[in-house]
């Protein structure tokens, strides 16, 4: 059986930026009989390039373009991005990721898909070592310590409002063909001796309500969900969407897609057969995967 490999990363996040290196995820995915299908972050809005990097500690820079891109047309794998969707910034978001694509078709790379994603969020919790111009935005998820601060700020009820209501509004979109790591908001959750969330204990009868909000309104987009194994190595331990969460959306009939979220060779294709389990638990058997922005059904 051929899996596709539908969100992952060419680089760490570490700084500075390493190279973009797609050569090493093609070999690994040679070996785990994968087809990979690379979901890198475009360029942020000019705003938020902050830093000596201006990368905000994650995004591609708008001169690492162009050899991004050439490694795509010499080994003819198609191109794909994992696109931020950030409040008010919606417009250049969606003009970054068009001349993204109009250069790959310049150069002759075929595209894959355009995930969606939620990784800033309102807030006034400083995350960053350089000063962010009055900007309140915070990178939530790259640092346990920070979450914490930010939850401290808003509050659980406030937190998941903010990211579920970004959720929403993201799907509203025509851009996006998936949503990527819907449960990502619990990357540093785990259980506590009691059982219960050690951040949103207190509020998962919320935490279930925003969540299948979400994915009512997947059901009615055209959209597909995405299981993503990187939780497996978070604090959280588990893919990026609950096994509840993932029966609701099979039983809407949302499309479901697979992503590993790797940022290194050696996580291609990770805890995939953990992934399999839950989508059969769910009474699912078939999987989507992205060519030319448009949803291709196979079998598992």
């Amino acid at each position: 059986m051929i899996l596709y490999d539908d969100h992952l990363h060419l680089r760490t996040h570490t700084s500075p930026p390493p190279p973009h290196c797609l050569a090493p995820l093609l070999e690994a995915a040679r070996e785990r009989n994968v087809i990979v299908k690379p979901r890198e972050h475009p360029p942020l809005p000019v705003k938020l390039r902050f830093g000596p990097h201006e990368d905000y500690d994650y995004a591609m820079r708008v001169w690492e373009i162009d050899g991004y891109l050439r490694q795509f047309a010499e080994t003819g794998t198609p191109v794909g991005f994992e696109a931020d969707y950030i409040a008010g910034e919606e417009e250049e978001v969606e003009l970054i990721v068009n001349d993204l694509l109009r250069r790959a078709a310049d150069m002759g790379v075929a595209v894959s898909g355009i995930h969606g994603s939620v990784h800033l969020l309102p807030g006034k919790t400083p995350d960053l070592d350089w000063p962010k111009n009055g900007v309140e935005l915070v990178i939530w998820d790259l640092d346990e310590n920070i979450f914490k601060a930010h939850l401290k700020d808003r509050g659980p009820v406030q937190l998941l409002r903010d990211y579920f209501g970004a959720m929403l509004d993201l799907v509203g979109l025509d851009m996006y063909g998936a949503l990527s790591h819907i449960d990502v908001i619990r990357k540093f959750d785990r259980l506590n001796s009691a059982g219960e969330s050690v951040y949103f204990g207190d509020v998962e009868k919320l935490y279930s309500e925003l969540s299948r909000g979400v994915i009512e309104k997947i059901s009615g987009a055209g959209m597909a969900v995405e299981i993503n194994t990187a939780g497996v190595f978070a604090p959280l331990g588990r893919p990026y969407i609950s096994q509840e969460l993932l029966n609701y959306a099979v039983e809407l009939k949302v499309p479901i897609c697979l992503g590993s979220d790797a940022h290194m060779p050696e996580r291609v294709g990770a805890n995939f057969d953990l992934a399999l389990r839950m989508l059969e638990t769910a009474g699912c058997s078939r999987l989507v995967t992205f060519e030319n922005r448009e949803k291709v059904e196979y079998s598992i």
